[in-house]
């Protein structure tokens, strides 16, 4: 039974109670019959509004962009609303921008207005929009959103609803065994040197194909601290663009962290980074865990070294 029915139950004897002091009980019946109806009609347009406003919100978005009446998809990032008022954000898997997928999802747990939520995203969504540019948009408020790092190569991930998406794993079969049957071949040459093959299916033999898909569920969702360096951001080498990406920064800021470091030089460590970029207390942890400034730190040190050589030969 619905939540919103239970809740009417009590109310609703109560004012039979309180109509039938004054009424005959026919009279306070149909009284109250009018009074539910009125409810359940103001309920139903509510609901029959906020289906109108999700579904009305997709027209803002381009139509290229959207794959399904509830799901935009660009190069960079897929985003999904189910019924159940619930939406997931997920890095595109055809992407080659990134070799671990990532994905979150925005609920009432984290989320006052989901519906309210999807209708804000199609408003911004376009071919330019990154998994993180939404995190930051969403999340600059509550700073309650949790990024999942989920497996590539496995169909099978925490997300529910999304796995159409995902590449589908490969599936290696062994090769047929040769054929054993020494009369069948003799008969093949005989026959290929009368410029025929005739093949006797019935002598046939083959070995059983067994395939295997190893899916282990609990390596699907892998921890921030095992991302190598190779999948984070030297923040000393990236454009603004890719440092727009990170949770808390949009591109303007990126714009202003590029300009300083062009002024200043390279950051000598991540906490470098963080309080020039200001972010807010919530991000910088996620910040940390994404970024790195080892490669970038290892030129620096090599031009040093190169310009105490020519000191020391002047």
């Amino acid at each position: 039974m619905n939540i919103k029915i239970k809740a009417l139950i009590i109310p609703s004897i109560l004012a039979f109670l309180l109509l039938a002091i004054k009424f005959p009980f026919k009279i306070a019946g149909g009284i109250l019959l009018i009074i539910l109806a009125g409810i359940s009609l103001k309920l139903f347009i509510k609901k029959a509004k906020r289906e109108y406003l999700i579904l009305n919100g997709i027209k803002s978005v381009p139509k290229e962009l959207v794959f399904n009446n509830n799901t935009l998809t660009n190069n960079h990032c897929i985003v999904r609303y189910f019924q159940n008022k619930k939406i997931i954000v997920m890095d595109n898997p055809t992407s080659k921008e990134r070799t671990t997928l990532r994905a979150f999802v925005v609920d009432m747990t984290n989320h006052e207005n989901v519906p309210a939520c999807w209708n804000a995203i199609c408003s911004v969504y376009d071919e330019y929009t990154y998994l993180d540019t939404l995190l930051s948009f969403i999340d600059k408020s509550s700073g309650r959103l949790n990024i999942m790092f989920l497996n590539r190569e496995e169909s099978k991930f925490a997300v529910e609803g999304m796995e159409e998406f995902l590449p589908k794993p490969e599936i290696k079969t062994p090769p047929l065994s040769k054929v054993q049957n020494k009369k069948l071949v003799q008969k093949t040459e005989e026959n290929t040197q009368k410029g025929q093959i005739i093949v006797d299916f019935n002598e046939l033999q083959q070995q059983n194909i067994k395939t295997s898909v190893k899916n282990n569920d609990s390596q699907n969702v892998v921890n921030m601290q095992d991302l190598s360096d190779s999948d984070k951001i030297d923040v000393n080498l990236a454009n603004a663009q890719t440092i727009s990406e990170l949770p808390g920064i949009n591109i303007v800021i990126a714009k202003k962290i590029v300009e300083y470091r062009n002024l200043n030089g390279f950051f000598k460590n991540k906490e470098d980074f963080i309080n020039i970029s200001e972010v807010k207390e919530h991000f910088k942890a996620k910040i940390l865990s994404m970024i790195t400034v080892e490669k970038s730190s290892a030129v620096v040190l090599s031009k040093e070294l190169e310009a105490e050589k020519e000191r020391t030969v002047d």
